[in-house]
């Protein structure tokens, strides 16, 4: 390896690039034998040279150290030792350590090669950009240029023509000391393009600019990646390649002439909260796009529409690894049902989607006559509202035949083959085959949002919050047995002093090592883990380690009833419904909806334990591989297979996936996403195009503003107003506190559950009315808020807070004293 910018002018000479003939020096090669390097390369007969940097970390696809190290030019064959010496020594210059402080990168370990190449008198030279720096659109090229050498370009003491070329057409030949003068007396507000009288005379004629223009994209194409390419026009007219680079800011620089993607984890977020490794991502977006399909399906869509639109199903995206949906792919995926716009807000209100999606998507058209396509999925829903409890009954039955015995079952003497097997049955039944529990997620959200509809439609709700007071206490959603599991384990630990004495002492393994002497406890506690032991914080991501796995975090939770024994539940608030009085069939409609909503809603409870118990034992089954993985020394520990990715992992099992990469392959992602924990988190809801966030409003700024206001304002889940002291919980260690306050939380999944009956009411800064926060504290009585922007930003622990869990409002009405 001679170095970055050597290693592109070989690959260059290899593609069939005019390049001035040049030679490379290591950082350990003499120049005593310069002279004869030279001739070798038949430089014999040149007199002046162009000596150049080429370190080992320069112009690579991370960091290019453009300007950096020293260029010497027109050197005479007698001063090359100099030359070399002087662009060795910049290796080590202050601006050089200051330039890889900045970049976290260590500069002792940068080698210093240096090339030694033929000079080229050049008439014009310049740089040429595969990119439009002003718009960031890939489709044109920059191209800068200046009279003679291109080292005038850079020390700006030559003046410089900018030129945009889009599709063979030059949109500006701008000089820029020209463009800043006319900038300037512009008022700095707009840059107008020059007149051709108003020109001092170009640097390039139109046919040159667009030889470099063609030399920059034949380049970027040969390299795979956008260039940023210095040329030279020699004398003779031949246009000669002095050296090319990869451009290292295009993922800074949005690309207009993308379709823009719209980013959204308000529900999400839910599921998978903070950092997520590969292989829970991997999985998650394989899951997502065959069950999406498997909806379409069942819901009567035809094939050739599901074909023409995979995008449609490609749905989530892991930045800086946290998972997000693409809401544009939402939006398409309920275009190819039919009722768009009725179906749109439900969707918008069940993902708690806080705002729409200005330009609707499009779609490939069915083949099919509307009216058939429309029939066709009336049909498929017609069909699943009939016999969705039917299929509810069957589906569980079956999932409970599969995979209660592999709960149980020992993975660890398994081959990958078997494992591979293992996991690709479950796959096939219960993933690729989890329609009945998402059409039930669809009759759901239409249900929900029908019946919120419908009642302030009919003057009975105008405020648009009394749908949630018929879902309370529907009695049935097993999200609630834990609660009722901790109060009863709480209630033998308050019969029995020795065991209280024990519970309180701070050291749990002695706790737990102990617990035998107990049996009634025992037995409970044993019980709790074997059913509701992968019901934790954190539960679909795959790496989590669960209750069964280390209990302390739950033991925390069960002080906390032990300490303060949870009330009894509300009883559900009376509903108003005098304005149906006279209307016989809006009352019938109202009490069809009424029944459908609650039954939907907790089935759509259910399943999702279904998932949980699931996802519990393919995690088993992915700790199986990295213990196999681990044990043939492809990786250090079972627990670094959440670093690989699904493909990678079952790729191993099928022979096609090179393990012996896999330690330097896990190390280098460790290293990200350590990184990315460590970083802030990217903003609730932002823009990409082509790949590159598009600068808009951020969270923290939204959370900012929503600070400063009188009140917060969220979606209300269950009435009620209480006030009391908030008290923030970010884990469970600080569990206990929460008792007899007002829980605050910047997110909930099936984990927090427990918390929620200690807690007078709930707050989420993230969430929808069908989350599981609001599900769950309906079904409990407790008042609670969700989606409350700026929530944390606003809310301390320690102070005193109002909510209205009617109204969706959140006051602070008295803040913590430090």
């Amino acid at each position: 390896m001679n170095g970055g910018k050597a290693d592109n002018l070989a690959r260059l000479v290899g593609f069939g690039f005019t390049v001035p003939r040049w030679i490379a020096l290591g950082p350990e090669d003499s120049v005593d034998d310069i002279g004869a390097r030279l001739a070798s390369a038949g430089l014999g007969a040149v007199t002046r040279f162009a000596v150049r940097s080429s370190a080992s970390a320069e112009d690579g696809g991370e960091l290019s150290f453009a300007g950096q190290f020293s260029t010497c030019l027109a050197v005479p064959r007698a001063k090359l030792a100099e030359a070399v010496a002087e662009v060795r020594a910049s290796c080590a210059s202050d601006a050089v350590r200051a330039y890889c402080r900045a970049r976290g990168r260590d500069a002792s370990g940068i080698r210093m090669n240096v090339i030694i190449q033929e000079m080229v008198d050049a008439e014009s030279a310049g740089v040429a950009f595969a990119v439009d720096f002003k718009t960031g659109s890939r489709r044109a090229v920059t191209v800068s240029a200046v009279r003679g050498l291109g080292e005038g370009l850079v020390s700006e003491s030559a003046e410089a023509d900018t030129y945009i070329v889009r599709g063979g057409e030059i949109e500006a030949t701008v000089s820029e000391k020209e463009h800043a003068v006319r900038f300037a007396a512009n008022g700095g507000t707009e840059r107008v393009p020059l007149t051709g009288a108003e020109r001092t005379g170009r640097v390039l004629s139109d046919e040159q600019v667009r030889r470099v223009v063609s030399l920059a994209q034949r380049i970027s194409r040969a390299f795979g990646r956008s260039q940023d390419v210095e040329w030279a026009f020699a004398a003779d007219g031949s246009l000669l390649v002095l050296q090319t680079r990869p451009i290292t800011t295009l993922d800074k620089l949005p690309d207009p002439d993308e379709e823009a993607v719209l980013w959204d984890n308000s529900n999400i977020v839910e599921s998978y909260p903070g950092v997520t490794l590969p292989l829970t991502f991997s999985f998650a977006r394989r899951v997502y796009s065959a069950v999406y399909r498997q909806l379409c399906s069942a819901l009567g869509v035809e094939k050739s529409l599901i074909d023409a639109n995979p995008d449609a199903f490609e749905m989530l995206g892991h930045w800086r690894g946290r998972f997000y949906y693409n809401l544009r792919n939402w939006y398409r995926l309920l275009m190819m049902l039919p009722g768009y716009r009725i179906n749109a807000p439900f969707m918008e209100t069940m993902m708690g989607v806080k705002e729409p999606l200005k330009e609707k998507p499009s779609i490939r058209p069915s083949r099919r006559p509307e009216i058939l396509s429309i029939a066709s999925t009336f049909a498929g829903i017609l069909g699943y509202a009939v016999t969705l409890p039917r299929r509810v009954r069957k589906f569980r039955a079956r999932f409970d035949e599969v995979v209660a015995p592999l709960e149980s079952a020992d993975f660890s003497g398994l081959s990958a083959a078997d494992l591979a097997r293992t996991y690709e049955g479950l796959e096939s039944e219960f993933i690729v085959g989890w329609r009945t529990p998402l059409v039930n997620d669809f009759f759901a959200m239409v249900s929900y949002g029908l019946l919120r509809k419908k009642l302030s439609a009919w003057g009975v709700d105008a405020a648009g919050t009394m749908q949630n007071d018929v879902l309370v206490g529907v009695g049935d959603i097993v999200s609630a047995q834990p609660m009722r599991c901790l109060a009863e384990l709480a209630g033998i630990v308050r019969a029995d002093a020795a065991l209280r004495a024990k519970i309180e002492s701070p050291d749990d393994r002695a706790f737990l090592s102990g617990i035998d002497a107990h049996p009634a406890f025992a037995q409970a506690w044993r019980a709790y883990l074997k059913k509701f032991g992968s019901r934790c914080m954190g539960e679909l991501k795959l790496e989590t380690v669960t209750y069964d796995m280390d209990p302390t975090p739950l033991l925390a939770m069960l002080r906390g009833y032990v300490v303060v024994p949870p009330p009894q539940p509300a009883p559900p608030p009376k509903v108003d419904l005098s304005a149906l009085r006279g209307h016989p069939l809006r009352r019938f409609l109202f009490a069809r909806l009424r029944n459908a909503a609650r039954r939907y809603v907790s089935n759509r409870e259910n399943l999702r334990f279904e998932r949980t118990r699931l996802f519990a034992v393919i995690r088993r089954i992915m700790i199986a591989f990295g213990a196999r993985l681990a044990s043939g020394g492809f990786i250090d520990s079972a627990r670094d297979v959440f670093y690989l990715t699904l493909d990678e992992v079952l790729g191993y099992s099928e022979g096609c996936a090179d393990a012996c990469a896999f330690r330097a392959l896990i190390s280098a992602r460790r290293a990200q996403f350590d990184a990315y924990a460590g970083a802030g988190a990217p903003p609730e809801r932002f823009e990409t195009r082509g790949g590159v966030p598009v600068a808009e409003k951020g969270a923290h700024e939204t959370a900012a503003e929503s600070a400063g206001a009188d009140a917060l304002t969220g979606i209300g889940c269950c009435r009620g107003t209480v006030h009391g002291t908030a008290r923030v919980i970010r884990d469970l260690s600080n569990a206990a506190n929460v008792a007899g306050c007002i829980l605050v939380a910047e997110r909930t999944d099936p984990g927090w559950g427990p918390l929620f009956p200690l807690a007078k009411g709930v707050l989420v800064e993230r969430g929808s009315v069908l989350s599981h926060a609001a599900i769950l504290t309906r079904e409990l009585g407790i008042p609670c808020v969700v989606g409350v922007n700026g929530l944390l930003s606003a809310v301390n622990d320690g102070d005193i807070v109002e909510l209205d869990g009617a109204a969706g409002t959140v006051r602070v009405i008295g803040k913590e004293h430090k």
